[in-house]
């Protein structure tokens, strides 16, 4: 009579207390399994994520007989199990020991691989079931970075927002992603999803970020070197200012020649310029292209004269227009329209006699002038406090000095200054003192003097 005895252990062979494997990729791993029990009907049974490692036909028309001869089995790579059935030390039991080959890739990373006992007498116990299993965990390098969020050759705009993602699939230990500007790093925070590993960098867009090369490396222990992939980011912006330099004051008739220049841009800015409300034609301008990586753009107006006496000031006005942003930056500068003063004219108690300790008043004028002149008055080679008065067409400045003898021949001056001259218009007079003094003779009290007039010159 033949009795059906289940088997009682399933074990790992040499790797009874490990529940993950750790394996290279493309290289082949072996795991075996032991079963004691009666030898009528037993066999093991494996299983890749719940799905059977089924044996089938081989080149002889048989089905693996445990010879060890390489056998298909239902997934895409070519494996091999093999199963011995030796004796056990207890009486009438054998062992079945089972090998399966396979070759690792890493799609089978976290893959379980399982082993069952399959026994006619398992079926009539409380357990039914018998089998062991460890977690595969296939080393294996991260698949190379992809950039999303920007394409090299997409136009930004200085204000935007944007957001570079940096994403590898697969790889075994979990790889690292770090984001790099120009060789410097930006951000090393990767993060793991279903889809792989992630890394996201938040740029907000400004005119230096024109040229600058950002590169996602990946690494992890099974890569030899990182794997990388970046882009130039191409940033549109207008110029920040415009700088305009030219005379303050031209005389009628006179030319007026002005320069204007941009801060960088990209692209190039074109400038227009405008006199007096009026858009100047032909001006020609010049582009050169700046160490860090943008544009300035450059004219000059030449040769601008302005022939009407009636006209006081001529506003100029240079604008900058960057045709990718549609705005202008402009300066103005507002000339003044400059005429002669008229000459000096000395005035007051100069002309008068002068007298040796009065107080005499100073006065000098000139008619006309754009802008109005500067008026100074000197005593030799001192400069007089003055009081400037500006009446219709009349600049008139005002002094008073004490005279002393000692100032009998010294030189009064009146020196009027303007823009529209290229020196001082002057004229001057000399002052002649009258002294006097008290003196005696023979008990007589009598009066010394001398008595002079101011000459003017």
């Amino acid at each position: 009579m033949a009795v059906h005895i289940s088997p009682k252990l399933l074990r790992w062979l040499g790797k009874e207390t490990q529940t993950t494997t750790k394996l290279s990729a493309r290289k082949l791993i072996c795991a075996e399994r032991r079963m004691e029990m009666k030898r009528d009907g037993m066999r093991a049974i494996w299983m890749r994520e719940q799905q059977r490692l089924e044996t089938i036909l081989t080149g002889n028309g048989k089905k693996n007989n445990g010879s060890g001869q390489p056998v298909h089995i239902r997934d895409h790579t070519t494996k091999q199990i093999t199963q011995e059935l030796a004796p056990s030390q207890l009486v009438r039991r054998w062992s079945v020991r089972s090998q399966v080959v396979i070759e690792a890739k890493a799609e089978d990373n976290g893959k379980q691989l399982a082993c069952k006992a399959a026994h006619p007498a398992l079926r009539r116990t409380p357990t039914p079931t018998l089998q062991t299993s460890v977690t595969l965990s296939v080393l294996h390098p991260a698949g190379v970075p992809v950039i999303s969020g920007y394409r090299t050759g997409e136009i930004l705009r200085a204000g935007e927002r944007r957001t570079l993602s940096c994403r590898s699939r697969g790889g075994n230990p979990r790889p690292s992603l770090t984001w790099f500007r120009n060789g410097r790093v930006m951000d090393d925070a990767s993060a793991r999803d279903a889809a792989g590993t992630i890394n996201t960098l938040e740029l907000a867009v400004t005119a230096k970020e024109d040229g600058a090369v950002y590169e996602c490396r990946v690494r992890n222990d099974v890569l030899e070197k990182p794997l990388a992939a970046n882009v130039t980011l191409t940033v549109y912006y207008p110029s920040s200012y415009v700088s305009l330099a030219g005379p303050a004051h031209v005389k009628v008739g006179e030319p007026i020649s002005l320069t204007c220049e941009t801060a960088e841009s990209n692209p190039p800015s074109s400038l227009t310029w405008v006199v007096q409300g009026e858009v100047v034609q032909g001006v020609k301008e010049r582009v050169s292209r700046v160490s860090s990586g943008g544009w300035v753009t450059s004219s000059e107006l030449t040769k601008y004269v302005v022939r009407s006496r009636r006209i006081s000031e001529v506003v100029v006005e240079c604008r900058a227009l960057n045709p990718a942003i549609d705005r202008v930056v402009k300066k103005t500068s507002i000339i003044d329209i400059t005429q002669p003063p008229g000459p000096p004219v000395l005035e007051g108690d100069i002309h008068a006699e002068v007298v040796a300790g009065s107080t005499i008043s100073l006065a000098c004028t000139s008619k006309g002038g754009r802008p109005r002149p500067v008026i100074r008055i000197y005593k030799k080679d001192k400069l007089l406090p003055t009081e400037l008065m500006r009446g219709v067409g009349v600049t008139r400045a005002r002094s008073e000095v004490v005279v002393t003898p000692a100032d009998n021949g010294v030189r009064v001056t009146c020196e009027v200054s303007s823009p529209a001259t290229t020196a001082p218009l002057a004229t001057s007079t000399t002052l002649a003192v009258f002294c006097k003094e008290m003196g005696y003779v023979k008990g007589l009290q009598f009066m010394l003097g001398c008595l002079g007039s101011a000459r003017t010159s």
